[in-house]
Parts: C-alpha cells; sequence; structure tokens
C-alpha cells in the first residue's frame, strides 16, 4: 500500500493577525487563470477526462504542469505529484490517478488542511452530435477553483501544511478519494473542503455539504462576517443543497466516515439540466462567480489554516 508522507520545512512564523483587508489585495493580484483552466480540462482535446483513459492522463499532466508552475511541491514518494491506484476496470487503458500538491506548514507542518476536486468526468459516448462530455461545471470548474486558490497560498507561508488534490474515480464511486484516505493518518487531518460544481448557481446561493455535523461552516462565515458583515451576511455558505446531496456523494465523505471535518461547497442546489449532459460546456458557466467564491474561500479557512482553532470531530453513522 502507497503511504503519504511528506517533507516538513521550515519557515519564519506567520499570523493572520497580522493580515489587513490591504494584504488580502496584494494576494488577490495573482493572474487568475479560472477561464484558462476550465477551457483546457474542458477542451474535447480531454475527451471527457474519463478515468483511465487517455484522456484523464491529459488532464493529470495539465493540473501537474499548473501546479508545478503555482510553486506546489511534490508529495514525496509518490510519482512527481501523482498518486497512482490501479486500474478500475480491466478495460482501463491506464492506472487511476490522483494530482497531489503541497505547501508545507510553518509552525505546524504536521497538521493538514485539505483542498480538493474531482477532475474526472464521463469521457465520450457514440452519438451523431456532440460526443464528449467536457463537464465544464461537472467538475472542471471546481478543479480550476482549486488551482486558483493554491496560487493565493503559495503567497503566503501558511501555519498548517496544505494539501491541494485533485482526484480521478468520483464518478465511478469516490475511487480516488477513498484510495487517497487509506494513505493517511485521519487524526493529522484538521479539515477537509472539497470543491464540486460551482461554475453555475441558479439561486445565487453557495452550499456547503453536512454543515450540521461539524464546525467548518460556522467558523467560515464568522470570519467573513467580521471582515465585511455587509458584503457576506451572517450565514455565506448555506446547509445542504436540497436536491443534489453532495455531503454523500463528493469527495468529502470517505474522509468524514474517518470522522474528519469533511464538506463539499458547491453553487448548484437543485436538479440542473446540464447535469451529465454534454451541454455542460464553458459557455455555461459564470467565471466571476467562481472567481469570486475563490477569494471568499480563501479569507474564509484563515482561522482553519493558521488559528489554533480545534474543531469537533464528526460522526455520520
Amino acid at each position: 500500500m502507497l503511504r503519504f508522507t511528506i517533507c516538513t520545512l521550515s519557515f519564519s512564523l506567520y499570523c493572520f493577525c497580522s493580515y489587513s483587508q490591504s494584504k488580502f489585495d496584494t494576494i488577490f493580484q495573482q493572474p487568475v487563470l479560472i477561464k484558462e483552466y476550465v477551457s483546457a480540462l474542458a477542451h474535447d482535446s480531454m475527451q471527457g477526462r474519463a478515468t483511465g483513459t487517455e484522456g484523464m492522463m491529459k488532464a493529470a499532466y495539465f493540473i501537474a504542469e499548473q501546479m508545478k508552475s503555482i510553486g506546489l511541491q511534490p508529495v514525496k514518494n509518490n510519482d512527481g505529484y501523482f498518486m497512482n491506484y490501479g486500474k478500475l476496470s480491466p478495460w482501463d487503458t491506464y492506472e487511476a490517478i490522483n494530482v497531489i500538491g503541497y505547501i508545507p506548514g510553518s509552525s505546524k507542518p504536521d497538521e493538514l488542511v485539505i483542498f480538493s476536486a474531482h477532475y474526472d468526468h464521463l469521457g465520450k459516448i457514440k452519438s451523431k452530435k456532440d460526443s464528449v462530455y467536457n463537464g465544464a461545471n461537472d467538475n472542471a470548474s471546481g478543479t480550476a477553483l482549486l488551482l486558483q486558490l493554491a496560487s493565493y497560498f503559495t503567497q503566503t507561508k501558511p501555519e498548517r501544511t496544505i494539501l491541494f488534490i485533485a482526484f480521478s474515480g468520483e464518478e465511478l464511486g469516490l475511487k480516488g478519494s477513498e484510495a487517497f484516505v487509506n494513505t493517511i493518518d485521519e487524526n493529522r487531518v484538521r479539515a477537509v473542503i472539497n470543491f464540486d460544481m460551482v461554475g453555475r448557481s441558479s439561486k445565487n446561493f453557495i452550499y456547503m455539504s453536512g454543515a450540521e455535523y461539524g464546525d467548518v461552516q460556522s467558523v467560515m462565515n464568522k470570519e467573513l462576517l467580521m471582515l465585511n458583515k455587509e458584503k457576506f451576511g451572517k450565514n455565506y455558505f448555506k446547509r445542504n443543497a436540497p436536491v443534489v446531496q453532495f455531503f454523500l456523494r463528493s469527495d468529502n465523505y470517505p474522509f468524514a466516515l474517518q470522522r474528519i471535518p469533511a464538506h463539499t461547497i458547491s453553487a448548484t442546489p437543485d436538479n440542473d439540466r446540464y447535469y451529465h449532459q454534454p451541454t455542460d460546456e464553458i459557455e455555461t458557466l459564470d467565471f466571476e462567480l467562481i472567481r469570486e467564491l475563490t477569494k471568499t474561500v480563501f479569507i474564509a479557512v484563515q482561522p482553519i489554516v493558521n488559528g489554533n482553532i480545534k474543531l469537533r470531530r464528526i460522526r455520520v453513522d
């Protein structure tokens, strides 16, 4: 079994207390490449990014290249940024791959905060019309947010080690996240925040799955409230999407089964007419929504990444 290990480096102490709005503004001056990321991942050349296919491999290499360019470190004992976890069917051409990069913590390097998104989708079908399921919202949008968020965090020295993970195998039953959970010590993980379908919102709501099971939603909402009550209000991150039920169906769930505070953020609350359809294309996305959500998440997670706050372990059984 592949065991997950990371190198730990020493940095000077970083304190969020010194953060000011102007400091955020400096960080947010980093190039915003969300649309470029989605355009690449949701392009026909990626062939729908089905796990085990050539399209998945192309997407994995693209994500790894972006992680390297951003400045994330590859995980020790893996194949660079890749975590291979075997073929999921006899018909697969390639082994399934998770793509992982990290930023070492400055004062608490053994404590982990994980941000994740699945990058796989449904692949291709035989059709006289559009045969490629490009999955722009599901989940090129979440993967793009993940990479942009990483670019912001590389401008800081977080106290806790941050992992950025692009999972494959989600569409086949959360296989990538299940494989990864089996490689870590769950007691080291302070929180997992997963991004899934963040490119469209019919109600202008941002949802956090499983918020009722733990403290993550309240901690993040409180941070936003203190920063700007007029902009964010008291409850920016809403509770579970009523139909989609991401808590049970997205890559946070294998972590939650280990009692790790793990949730999925999504902007798609209802049955979406583009969901798992070839029409889930880049033209249907709201890129301003993704850009603003990325910044908001960066601000809201500061107490989790840098503070002394202790989140409750969750119980879902």
